[in-house]
């Protein structure tokens, strides 16, 4: 089992979430001239990565002002563990790494 947000390109995300068009957007958020500078970027990426990774930066920086996207949670994830235990490690969207566990 993945989680998380497996494409992780700003095309595909922003796209996917924040386009007028959008099909996961229901029309809640809807901004031309983002759409428009999406197009721009996207253009823009297969002659020139560099210039397209500023212009994914401003886009972010546009969303992130027009407060598109809010996060309603924040999750934290507490594990117990005993001194026992050694090479604990956790995995950002799936916590506990159990099988890498083991005890002194």
């Amino acid at each position: 089992m993945t989680a998380g947000w497996q494409d992780t390109s700003a095309d595909n995300f922003f796209r996917t979430w924040l386009t007028c068009q959008s099909a996961y957007n229901h029309g809640w958020f809807c901004d031309r001239r983002i759409d428009a500078a999406i197009t721009a970027a996207r253009t823009k990426q297969a002659t020139d990565p560099r210039a397209a990774a500023a212009l994914w930066a401003a886009i972010d920086r546009g969303l992130t002002n027009c407060a598109a996207w809010v996060p309603l949670v924040n999750t934290r994830q507490t594990d117990f563990i005993s001194a026992r235990v050694a090479n604990y490690q956790h995995h950002p969207y799936l916590g506990l790494i159990a099988d890498q566990l083991w005890l002194r």
